[in-house]
C-alpha cells in the first residue's frame, strides 16, 4: 500500500487482512488489522562526529555522558532506540547545551542506537548497555 503525504504531514493508515482456513471441513476465518501512523522526520543523515565530540562510557550501565560538538542553537532530541526500532527514552538537550548526562538504568541490556535530532537533521551512533 501507497500512501503519499505531503512534506512535513502526518497520516494514517489501517490495513486490514482477512485470512480464512480450510482443515478438512473445519473453515476458519481471521480479520487482522494493523494501523500505521507515519509522522515527519528529518531525512538528513549529518555525521555523527558534526553533532557529538564524546559519548561515554560505551559500554554504560547506569549514565551516559555526552558531549555536543558545539553548542546546540536549538533545542536537541536525543533517543533511544531499541533494535526492534523502539524508543525507549527522550529527553531533550536545551538550546545553548554543550552536553548532557542520561540516567540508563532503566535501560535493559542490549545494543542500542542513540539518535540525535534537530530541525537540521539527524545523526545516530550506537550505544551498549550492560547490566
Amino acid at each position: 500500500m501507497t500512501m503519499p503525504l505531503e512534506r512535513n504531514t502526518t497520516g494514517t493508515a489501517v490495513i486490514t487482512s482477512t485470512f480464512t482456513l480450510n482443515l478438512g471441513g473445519f473453515v476458519e476465518t481471521t480479520t487482522q488489522s494493523v494501523r500505521l501512523t507515519v509522522t515527519p522526520a528529518s531525512s538528513v543523515v549529518l555525521p555523527i562526529q558534526d553533532v557529538v565530540q564524546t559519548l561515554h562510557p560505551n559500554p554504560a550501565s547506569e549514565e551516559l555522558q555526552i558531549r555536543f560538538a558545539s553548542k546546540r542553537i536549538e533545542d536537541t532530541k536525543v533517543s533511544m532506540v531499541n533494535m526492534l526500532g523502539q524508543t525507549m527514552m527522550m529527553q531533550t538537550a536545551p538550546r545553548g547545551s554543550e552536553g548532557m548526562t542520561m540516567n540508563i538504568r532503566t535501560l535493559p541490556s542490549g545494543t542500542y542506537r542513540v539518535v540525535l535530532q534537530d530541525s537540521r537533521g539527524m545523526a545516530t551512533t550506537q550505544l551498549v548497555v550492560v547490566r
